[in-house]
């Protein structure tokens, strides 16, 4: 980091010149300036070294710095940027390292210009108690441009120079010069098969605006042209490969072909470039640039790279055997020959169905190979030995083997499925191509899961072979390694997890084929999506186990389904997994409600661990409703309200319009679907639309109802109606025999905790004692209960028609 201590040796091998005055009048002796990295236009840090011979004075005296104009500057030289260290202080101070220098990143007055820097000398004492010391006479002071600064080196090669002075009092010293130098640099992509490959060359450091000439450094032994570099550009003996333009930024790009030739196959080739100076003064004849060199590799190829089991492939040795020009062993020249000993793939020994003749001066040997039937599936290495016969030194020759390896890509067998969707127990259909010679099927497993399909090995070596595959029949391949089968997918965790899955056989050859097999994810609908309790529903689903009677060891689960926590039933899949279920929907569920249906199934592995599989979907239960036998209507008409959707067999707790309470007498209850129907009086409200509400056990439903304006003679009636005691205004049914009782609900007295806002007027003689309704009031709404029919009886404002039970009738 900028705030850290800088360590400038790189291990780099760089020669820099000093030039300077041990005189008393120069304040700067033998400088010196080294740049890490050295590459043209990389960002480096510099550091530069020198000693004084006078003492420089803290915050007062100055260090300066004039940079050529070659070396990239930024126009500002933060304090953070900067680092002195002195080996001794004024005063006899403890000497501090790394020192920031008392420069203000935000002033300019520093600062004169992009290659001239003024920095004040800070303060050198490394002791915080002691005084401000500077930089003590004959010390070698060091001052270090972090990286971070934004310093660039040249671009173009040659020597560039930093002149470094001091102001001592206002006094500026001699200057004295430190040179470095910019080298050419010279960078290849990096070459792992290197033979016809395209190769990228940069270089730097050259001069723009000239074309360089990038060549095959070669020279002469004698008369004949060797593959030696002399570091000199020879016309008629180098091969002259690329004339790139160097660019602005002295630079450049170039990408050409290694290929035999130009290029040599024996020993190192260098590429050297030159640049069109006149004379190249940037090219000094014996490794002023980083040459490259490199080698070109024997090679061994394959075609094709990836095959079948019997196929042919082409196998072409290059520059084999130390690079010498091969002889098929089939001639005798007296000199070296060489012979292809034996062809491994996956260390089986392969046929050699075509060989080469006579190997020409191209250094190359061509032969054919065919891919046996054991070859097993997958990345093999392709290993070819030679055996090269050479003198032996007595008069006589000798062998000498060599061997390369290739990768190649052996296809495995062939598998096709029908269907390739399939659901645990459904059987699948297997065609197989491609296997070994005679090979009979050892493995069967679904995502390396074989449980109860793959054939298992007794002691004696045979196999048994589960009723799950083949009907429990061994399959055996033909001489051309085809069969055919098929395999009931067992209900394992792995085909019970929706998804692709791989289905892979191998035989007793090694071969082995896959194919991909897809299990459907279970769905689960129901119709209709919304039910109140007590309808009847229709669950279907998809995706699960098969009803067969090919598998053996396990047998079709039943599905249990839930609605929220009650069991509503259980069914059993058909042959493709289907499901398909009707139920009603339990009663007591909350009203409106989103409820959970569950279908599970169960069952074991091969090994005994239990495993539950848990299917969902969401089902509504919608909210209760009520209609209303007319939408509009005066005080005093009746109106029946009826409902469905509530809890069964719940006392209704309120009916409501306005705030006036219309809930009968007795309560009513729904039935066991959660409904109820009753009819009452619409009472003296004010004109307008209102909401007429219902609640039972909790549930709440409502109603828009109108009420209109009242008749006259409606008006007229209840203004005619005068209180009257009960046994006077019921006189017309006492007389008859047919009044029971009669209730009437207070609701300025509903909180009363004894009469709960009721008061009672029985006319049975055992219940007079409880009679507390004083008065029949005009307007008021009262529940009679008869024993019979009565029609044409006047009450107050109206003349009724009752009937046997129950009526709500307005004074």
């Amino acid at each position: 980091g900028a705030d850290q201590p800088v360590n400038t040796d790189n291990g780099q091998d760089v020669d820099f010149q000093a030039v300077g005055t041990d005189s008393d009048d120069g304040l700067v002796t033998m400088p010196t300036v080294v740049n890490n990295p050295k590459e043209p236009g990389a960002a480096a840090q510099y550091t530069i070294k020198f000693t004084t011979t006078r003492e420089l004075a803290a915050n007062s005296d100055s260090i300066v710095l004039h940079i050529d104009s070659s070396v990239g500057v930024p126009s500002t030289l933060a304090a953070s940027h900067v680092r002195i260290s002195a080996d001794a202080v004024t005063g006899g101070g403890q000497a501090g390292q790394n020192v920031t220098p008392a420069l203000d990143p935000s002033r300019e007055d520093g600062i004169e210009g992009r290659d001239f820097y003024t920095i004040t000398v800070p303060d050198m004492d490394a002791r915080e108690s002691s005084g401000i010391e500077g930089i003590a006479e004959d010390a070698e002071v060091t001052v270090t441009i972090l990286v971070s600064a934004g310093f660039t080196n040249p671009t173009e090669k040659g020597s560039d120079d930093f002149k470094i002075s001091t102001v001592v009092s206002g006094v500026q010293s001699d200057e004295a010069e430190a040179k470095f130098a910019t080298p050419l640099v010279l960078s290849i992509n990096d070459l792992k098969d290197n033979r016809n490959t395209p190769i990228t060359l940069v270089g730097k450091g050259f001069k723009n605006g000239t074309t360089a000439v990038i060549y095959l450094d070669r020279s002469l032994d004698g008369n004949n042209i060797v593959n030696v570099p002399d570091g000199m550009r020879t016309p008629g003996v180098d091969v002259d490969l690329f004339r790139p333009v160097v660019e602005s930024n002295d630079t450049f790009t170039a990408t050409f072909n290694v290929t035999v030739p130009p290029f040599a196959s024996v020993g190192a080739n260098q590429i050297n470039v030159v640049d069109g100076e006149n004379p190249p003064n940037h090219y000094n004849g014996m490794g002023d640039q980083d040459a490259v060199t490199f080698t070109i590799d024997p090679l061994l190829s394959i075609s094709p790279s990836s095959v079948a089991v019997g196929d042919e492939v082409q196998l072409t040795l290059v520059d084999w055997g130390d690079h010498e020009v091969m002889y098929d062993t089939s001639t005798d020249d007296g000199v070296t020959t060489i012979s292809v000993s034996s062809v491994t793939i996956a260390g089986i020994r392969q046929q050699i169905v075509q060989g080469a003749g006579r190997v020409g001066s191209d250094n190359r040997h061509t032969f054919r190979i065919q891919v046996g039937t054991t070859v097993p599936s997958g990345v093999q290495q392709l290993r070819v030995e030679t055996t090269k016969m050479v003198p032996d030194g007595m008069g006589g020759m000798k062998q000498e083997k060599s061997a390369d390896t290739k990768n190649i890509t052996i296809a495995g067998a062939d598998l096709e499925a029908t269907p390739t969707t399939v659901v645990p127990l459904q059987s699948v259909s297997l065609v197989g191509r491609g296997f070994g010679d005679r090979a009979t099927v050892t493995s069967v497993t679904l995502e390396n899961d074989g449980s109860y399909i793959t054939p298992k090995m007794n002691d004696s070596g045979t196999y048994t072979i589960p009723q799950n595959f083949n009907n429990g029949l061994a399959a055996v391949t033909d001489s051309g390694g085809s069969w055919n089968g098929s395999v009931v997918i067992p209900i394992t965790s792995v085909s019970t997890t929706p998804g692709t899955h791989q289905l892979a056989i191998a035989d007793s050859s090694g071969r082995k084929g896959a194919v991909s097999i897809t299990v459907p994810e279970r769905t689960l609908t129901v119709e209709p999506a919304e039910a109140r309790p007590g309808e009847t529903v229709e669950l279907r689903g998809t995706g699960f186990p098969a009803t067969t009677s090919r598998a053996s060891g396990q047998g079709t689960p039943s599905v249990q389904v839930t609605y929220e926590n009650s069991t509503v039933g259980s069914v059993s899949p058909d042959s493709s997994g289907n499901i398909v279920h009707r139920f009603r929907i339990p009663l007591g569920l909350p009203i409106p409600s989103t409820n959970r249906i569950k279908a599970t199934f169960s069952f074991e592995e091969e090994d005994g661990t239990g495993i539950t599989v848990d299917t969902y979907t969401n089902h509504e239960v919608p909210g209760a409703r009520i209609t209303l036998s007319q939408s509009e209507g005066r005080p005093g008409d009746t109106l029946t309200v009826s409902g469905d959707g509530f809890k069964s067999f719940t006392s209704i707790q309120s009916m409501m319009i306005g705030n006036i309470d219309l809930t009968p007498a007795p309560k009513p209850a729904t039935d066991n679907n959660g409904e109820f129907s009753v009819t009452v009086l619409m009472p003296q409200i004010a004109t307008g639309t209102h909401n007429l509400e219902v609640s039972f056990g909790g549930t709440v439903a409502g109603a828009i109802f109108k009420i209109l304006e009242p008749s006259d003679t409606g008006m007229m009636m209840m203004m005619m109606a005068d209180p009257a005691a009960p046994a006077d205004a019921f006189a017309a049914l006492i007389a008859e025999d047919n009044l029971i009782r009669v209730y009437h609900f207070d609701k300025l007295t509903q909180n009363d905790p004894d009469t709960g806002g009721w008061s009672l007027y029985d006319t049975r003689e055992a219940f007079m004692s409880l009679n507390s309704i004083a008065m029949v009031e005009p307007g008021e709404f009262y529940w009679l209960q008869v024993n019979n029919d009565q029609a044409g009886v006047e009450l107050g404002s109206e003349t009724v028609d009752l009937v046997a039970g129950w009526n709500q009738i307005r004074w």
